[in-house]
């Protein structure tokens, strides 16, 4: 097997993403990424990087092949995999855009062992750079499954701080474009908060009351 690009000879580690790019770049076929997956010989490990430090689940998410993620991460692909150097995760990559929604909701319906405020390099999470992306969509679906708006990045900034900021940029005409839902997100935001908040309170005077 050669790399499509270098024609290089792929090394044994890197076999699963020759395959997955094979997958991406051609409709319909995950055959021969279940074929490697389950032939005992070639032992895929899923979460394994190749040197441009990318996971197979990383070139899946960017190729939008909802298939061939379903595949992997069936296989035991880690959906919160960093990348090497900027520590992006795959859910990083769907948060800014990259990939479809489902991909998304396959990710996070799935047990995961770090939290879903996971950081980039440059200290930002998803729920960041979906709020920087102004995608609305993908920004509710990370509140509803429990990301952080007041996550502070590098320079001290939160996916909240992000969003208004979009808003602040619209009112002075510095934006060409936005969505009518941005207010309703930041609202959200905002909502989410003041809710936990609220359950905090509740369970540290009861906390208090017990003991």
């Amino acid at each position: 097997i050669r790399h499509t690009e270098s024609n290089r000879p792929v090394r044994k580690k890197e076999v699963l993403h020759a395959a997955v790019n094979f997958a991406v770049s051609n409709e319909g076929t995950t055959a021969p990424m279940l074929c490697l997956i389950n032939q005992r010989y070639w032992n895929c490990p899923m979460n394994i990087r190749d040197a441009d430090g990318l996971a197979p689940i990383h070139i899946a998410v960017k190729g939008r092949k909802d298939d061939v993620v379903q595949v992997l991460l069936e296989a035991g692909a880690d959906g919160y995999i960093t990348s090497i150097p900027d520590d992006i995760t795959p859910l990083h990559l769907l948060a800014e855009g990259s990939g479809t929604l489902d991909m998304m909701r396959q990710i996070l319906d799935r047990p995961r062992t770090v939290s879903l405020d996971e950081k980039t390099a440059r200290g930002n999470t998803a729920l960041h750079l979906a709020a920087k992306q102004n995608e609305v969509s993908r920004v509710e679906i990370l509140l509803l499954a429990g990301a952080n708006p007041f996550v502070e990045n590098l320079v001290h900034e939160t996916p909240l701080r992000w969003a208004t900021g979009y808003i602040v940029d619209l009112v002075d005409g510095r934006q060409t474009s936005a969505s009518t839902d941005l207010l309703d997100l930041v609202a959200k935001m905002v909502e989410q908060y003041i809710t936990a908040v609220d359950v905090k309170t509740r369970q540290d005077r009861a906390l208090a009351f017990g003991s």
